[in-house]
C-alpha cells in the first residue's frame, strides 16, 4: 500500500511489510491500526498536516523524512513507534508544534529542526517514553507535562519539567526549569546530563543511581548557575546502584548557586545516612552508613554498662567518705 497524497492513510495488515513511498507525500496523517502487523515506511519526504497514530501493539517505524504543515500529534496509543528520519517542524514560515503522546514508547532518531519557519517547539505529553538520539536544531521550547523524555542527543532551546514530567539520559540541553511535581533523572543508569542552566523550583525532584564512586553514579553537570526557584522541598531519591558507604558523590556540577547544603534532603531504599555540602562548584553527598540492630543493641548495653559501673563507684565513695 501506498500513500495516497492529501488523504489520511490507514495501514492494517496481517503481515510485517516494508511500504515504498516512491515519491514525495502530502497525508492528513497516518494511522497503523489495530491488530495491523509491524510496518517500516520507507524513502522520500512524508508532509503531514494530520496526526501520526500507532493503534496497534507491532511496533510501527517511519523512515522517511517528515515535514509538518501544521501543529501534529505522535501517539504511540497502543504499540511503539520509531521516527528514524530528520523531521522538520515547519514546511512553511508558520511556527508549529510536535506533540508527543501515547503510554508507550517513541524513539526519534533522526534531528528535529525549525524546518522553514524560525522557530518551532515540542510538547511531552503521556505516559510513555520519549528518547532523542540526535542533534536537534528547533529553537523553540520543550515542555515535559507527562511520561518521561530522555535527550541522548541534544536540544539547543530551554526545557521545562511540568508536574508529573521527567528528563533523563545522557545528552545536552539548554536551560531547565523544574517545576513542582516534576524530576529529573540523569543518565540511562549510570550517566551524566549536561544542561546550561537549572532554576530548581520547590517540589521538584532528583532521582540518581549511586554506584561504587561518582563515575559509577549519576550526575547533572551545569555550565552556569544552579538557581532556587520557589519555596519547598528539594528532595533527592537515591536508587542502590553499588553505593558505598564512606563514598562521597558529585551529585551537580555548576557555575555558581544560590542553594545552601541545608536546602536538600533525599530518601532511599537501603537504610542509610548521609550529609550535603556545597563547594564553589559542586554539590555533594557523602554516603554514611547506619549500625546494623545488633550495632545498636551492643551500643545499648555497653552505655547502661557505663551507666551501672558509675552508679556502683558513687556509692562505693560515698560510704568511704562517711566511715
Amino acid at each position: 500500500m501506498t500513500p495516497t497524497s492529501g488523504s489520511s492513510v490507514v495501514f492494517n495488515t496481517a503481515n510485517s511489510t516494508t511500504v515504498d513511498t516512491q515519491s514525495n507525500r502530502s497525508v492528513g496523517g497516518i494511522e497503523f491500526g489495530n491488530g495491523s502487523a509491524a510496518i517500516t515506511i520507507g524513502n522520500n519526504t512524508i508532509t503531514t498536516y494530520g496526526d501520526i497514530v500507532n493503534n496497534s501493539t507491532a511496533g510501527q517505524t517511519i523512515s522517511s523524512s517528515l515535514q509538518l504543515s501544521d501543529s501534529v500529534g505522535v501517539s504511540a496509543a497502543a504499540g511503539d513507534l520509531v521516527l528514524a528520519g530528520p523531521i522538520a517542524l515547519s514546511v512553511n514560515t508558520q511556527a508549529r508544534t510536535l506533540t508527543f503522546t501515547g503510554a508507550n514508547n517513541t524513539a526519534v532518531n533522526g534531528a528535529i529542526s525549525n524546518g522553514n519557519a524560525t522557530t518551532g517547539s515540542v510538547v511531552k505529553s503521556g505516559n510513555g517514553t520519549v528518547t532523542f538520539t540526535a542533534n536537534n536544531t528547533y529553537t523553540g521550547p520543550t515542555t515535559i507535562n507527562d511520561g518521561k523524555l530522555v535527550v541522548n542527543g541534544s536540544i539547543v532551546s530551554d526545557v521545562t519539567i511540568a508536574s508529573g514530567g521527567m528528563l533523563g539520559g545522557n545528552g545536552t540541553v539548554a536551560g531547565i526549569v523544574l517545576q513542582s511535581g516534576g524530576l529529573i533523572a540523569p543518565g540511562n543508569s549510570p550517566g551524566t546530563l549536561t544542561g546550561d542552566t537549572l532554576v530548581w523550583n520547590g517540589g521538584g525532584g532528583m532521582v540518581m543511581d549511586l554506584g561504587v564512586s561518582t563515575a559509577a553514579s549519576d550526575q547533572l553537570e551545569l555550565n552556569s548557575a544552579l538557581t532556587k526557584g520557589s519555596a519547598g522541598a528539594f528532595a533527592f531519591t537515591f536508587v542502590d546502584s553499588g553505593w558505598v558507604a564512606g563514598t562521597t558523590y558529585n551529585l551537580i556540577g555548576f557555575g555558581s548557586t544560590t542553594f545552601n547544603a541545608s536546602d536538600f534532603s533525599f530518601t532511599n531504599g537501603g537504610g542509610f545516612a548521609g550529609t550535603f555540602a556545597t563547594t564553589s562548584n559542586s554539590l555533594d553527598f557523602t554516603r554514611t552508613a547506619i549500625p546494623e540492630p545488633t550495632t545498636w543493641a551492643m551500643l545499648v548495653v555497653a552505655g547502661i554498662f557505663v551507666l551501672v559501673s558509675r552508679r556502683f563507684a558513687n556509692r562505693r565513695e560515698r560510704a568511704a567518705a562517711k566511715k
